[in-house]
């Protein structure tokens, strides 16, 4: 089979490296896996990077008639047999071009709904979500639950496994101590994520535990990571926290102790699913489907509403080594078990093989338009 993913996102992130998770899938599965997406995002290059094939079409304003006659023409010229579209700006081209063609269409959604889904879910074959809770959402707007499926993006164990040898080279890398308590998150400076929140709380936390240390990845470009840098510098804590841009995953995670997501929204973060699988302690705010992750009281939620609260768990944990401890390796256990690659994979594979094996006339994943 020929899939084709759309993305409009520019920036990098967890829905971006989702998508190229997803085509690195259908490699595997020995599909042809192939990108539409914006020529100046990250996505562009490190599809190239990566060696997938990758077309670059202007998504944006939904007036503009351009990414619909693209699509068309790439679906038809390619000969297409699936196309997964990712946000709203790539699903309305690639939607309505699939649809003339007669192509079969999935839907993926990442995060928790912000508004009623519109025509566009409807009209899908297929809707993947992120989490249960968020296929649920969609059903209660009246979506047939049979073409709705969960698949979250589970991290590749592979990949994912603590070593002593990583952490002590980004450790001495990045000039932090031995003794440290590190807490991390990959917020960047993005509003929903919610880093800011965490600068603030620091200054709490480092009087309880001076050793602590506060380690912030993901996007530093831009107004709101200078206002985060200011934030940081008059609250007196540059010894205390450091915001060190985009780094490989893995790395970041084997240094750091305590990951923290103070989000304001969120479908299921790949960082959390990937900091549980390198046996880290976890604290978050309950949001989207992150309490699917939860199934042994392994995680520290509370409510999105409620900082204060957060910032009270996190000085408490961080001065409580074995809790810590603790908490990471029933972590690394239940996301060995159950949010696995592996997993991921096979749901995938079902979804793929099933839109392939039903008739041109029907059009959702669960059954026809009768």
């Amino acid at each position: 089979m020929k899939i084709l993913h759309t993305e409009w996102i520019r920036t990098k992130g967890g829905q971006a490296m989702r998508v190229l998770e997803d085509m690195q899938i259908i490699r595997e599965l020995g599909h042809t896996p192939i990108l539409a997406c914006r020529k100046e995002s990250w996505l562009f290059e490190e599809a190239k990077r990566r060696e997938f094939e990758v077309y670059a079409v202007p998504f944006g304003h939904l007036a503009n008639p351009k990414p619909y006659l693209a699509m068309f023409q790439l679906i038809r010229r390619k000969n297409i047999d699936i196309v997964h579209t990712h946000s709203s700006k790539d699903s309305y081209p690639a939607t309505y071009a699939a649809k003339l063609l007669g192509k079969k269409v999935v839907r993926s959604r990442h995060i928790e709904l912000t508004k009623k889904p519109g025509h566009l879910f409807r009209l899908a074959d297929a809707i993947v979500t992120t989490g249960e809770i968020i296929r649920q959402e969609l059903i209660s707007f009246a979506i047939e639950p049979e073409k709705i499926v969960s698949i979250p993006t589970c991290p590749d164990s592979r990949l994912f496994h603590p070593t002593a040898e990583r952490r002590t080279n980004f450790r001495k890398a990045h000039a932090i101590g031995d003794n440290a308590m590190v807490i991390g998150t990959m917020a960047g400076a993005g509003q929903r994520k919610r880093g800011w929140a965490l600068v603030e709380m620091m200054e709490e936390i480092v009087n309880r535990n001076p050793k602590s240390l506060l380690l912030i990845a993901g996007d530093s470009r831009g107004d709101a990571a200078e206002k985060l840098e200011t934030s940081i510098r008059e609250r007196g804590l540059t010894n205390h926290v450091k915001f060190i841009g985009y780094v490989a995953p893995e790395e970041f995670l084997d240094a750091i102790d305590i990951y923290a997501c103070p989000s304001e929204k969120e479908g299921l973060p790949q960082a959390l699913m990937q900091a549980m699988m390198m046996g880290k302690a976890c604290l978050s705010t309950n949001v989207g489907s992150i309490s699917e992750l939860n199934t042994e009281e392994n995680l520290l939620l509370v409510d999105k509403e409620d900082l204060s609260g957060f910032a009270k768990l996190m000085s408490a944990l961080v001065s409580d080594e074995e809790r810590v401890k603790k908490l990471g390796r029933k972590n690394r256990e239940i996301a060995m078990k159950n949010f696995n690659y592996d997993v991921m994979k096979r749901k995938t594979e079902t979804l793929y093989n099933t839109l392939a094996a039903k008739e041109t006339n029907k059009n959702s994943f669960g059954k026809s338009d009768a």
